[in-house]
């Protein structure tokens, strides 16, 4: 769950680094990066075991709980990872969220 790649405070850019850092130490998997809009796309330029799909809505309850869910499941997504805060409530997909504190 990608949305936060697009904020440009610090928790956007811990989100960057962390995904970046991520993608390539772990170049024997495969990533499916949702965004809520185009902006965060230079991001992930050149990461050749990333899928980008951008998920466009006005409501972030929208995002977060109905249209992410649906598109992990219809890609077969093993594991949902949100760097920020939150996780779909009624999601059978397992998944792994940071609470920073």
């Amino acid at each position: 769950m990608g949305r936060l790649l697009e904020q440009t405070d610090g928790l956007g850019l811990y989100a960057r680094h962390l995904l970046q850092h991520l993608v390539t130490l772990d170049s024997g998997s495969r990533y499916v990066i949702f965004l809520a809009s185009p902006r965060a796309l230079p991001v992930l330029r050149g990461c050749s075991n990333v899928e980008v799909r951008v998920l466009a809505s006005r409501s972030r309850l929208l995002w977060d709980q109905v249209l992410v869910p649906r598109a992990a499941r219809r890609l077969g997504v093993d594991l949902l990872f949100n760097p920020q805060f939150s996780l779909p409530l009624f999601c059978r997909i397992p998944g792994v969220f940071v609470l920073q504190s």
